[in-house]
């Protein structure tokens, strides 16, 4: 499961006009509260049907003729809890053979398969199909405003600043947020340092291993300086931007952090690598707002 960052950009400030902009992005799987007019119906039905009449599946036949899953705790190794991983918390007694059953003579019929195999107790009512209803375009399933990110924006106020989840376009300190980022910034690298060296005096890890935890950890690369590094995380921008009703992203956000890209890489977000070409839509999507627009950092999760 992962949290990102969106700019959503609204008329108006309340929580209503928020909800309204993100509705269309709502994942209906987990929530199971996604409007209808966002969702299309996926079908499984032709699938499972011909796993059915060609399929089978691994079982063991006892000496006396009868079948059993391979999972049925008659095989459990005594001691062991759960599924069988790797045949360790399950075992076949040696005058038993392993055998492929054919689906359709375990399942009298195609619904008891479905019902018993796919876990699938009954067609949709409305397609008559078996299958499910979810958003094409889901992005999200939980929200909050601010959330892990509270007052990253930075507004103006008169001669001064502080720190927010919301203002408009207008009033946004953009180099104040750059000051507090590289802030941040800082701590992180120092962070990432200190907790380098009690590993280095730990002794249970080597340089790449210690380096590669580092970098999954806090982002920070091997060698880069503590300078470098501030320069490269003083930016402003959030992982996506909603205005207009269009949803904008710096790449598909997946579970635990980790983004795909179009080009086929994938990478955990606070990796640097295509960040320079997001800041620069993000910069120009800035820039095209006009300055009465309300933006509003929100924690989304997927």
């Amino acid at each position: 499961m992962s949290h990102f960052t969106v700019l959503v950009v609204t008329d108006r400030s309340d929580d209503d006009a928020i909800t309204q902009a993100l509705v269309p992005f709502q994942e209906h799987a987990c929530t199971g509260e996604c409007p209808k007019e966002y969702m299309e119906f996926n079908e499984t039905e032709t699938e499972y049907r011909q796993e059915y009449e060609t399929g089978s599946r691994k079982m063991y036949r006892s000496p006396a003729g009868e079948l059993f899953g391979p999972w049925d705790e008659k095989f459990r190794v005594p001691g062991t809890v759960g599924i069988n991983l790797g045949g360790l918390n399950h075992k076949k007694p040696d005058d038993y053979t392993e055998v492929e059953v054919p689906f359709k003579q375990l399942y009298s019929t195609f619904e008891q398969f479905m019902r018993e195999w796919a876990g699938d107790e009954e067609p949709d009512p409305e397609t008559g199909k078996y299958g499910y209803w979810e958003n094409p375009n889901k992005k999200w399933d939980w929200w909050q405003v601010g959330g892990r990110w509270s007052n990253s924006l930075v507004r103006k106020n008169g001669s001064g600043s502080y720190p927010t989840d919301q203002c408009r376009v207008g009033d946004l300190d953009i180099e104040g947020i750059r000051s507090k980022e590289a802030t941040r910034a800082a701590a992180t690298w120092d962070e990432a340092k200190a907790d380098r060296a009690k590993m280095a005096a730990a002794g249970k890890m080597t340089a790449e291993e210690m380096d590669g935890q580092i970098e999954f950890m806090y982002g920070v690369k091997p060698g880069i300086t503590r300078e470098d590094f501030i320069a490269q995380q003083s930016k402003f921008y959030t992982f996506a931007v909603l205005m207009d009703g269009k949803w904008y992203e710096r790449g598909q956000m997946g579970w635990w952090g980790i983004v795909s890209y179009p080009d086929g890489s994938v990478e955990r977000s606070n990796a640097p690598t295509h960040r320079d070409e997001w800041q620069t839509k993000f910069d120009e999507l800035l820039r095209s707002l006009d300055p009465n627009k309300i933006v509003t950092v929100v924690d989304c999760h997927i």
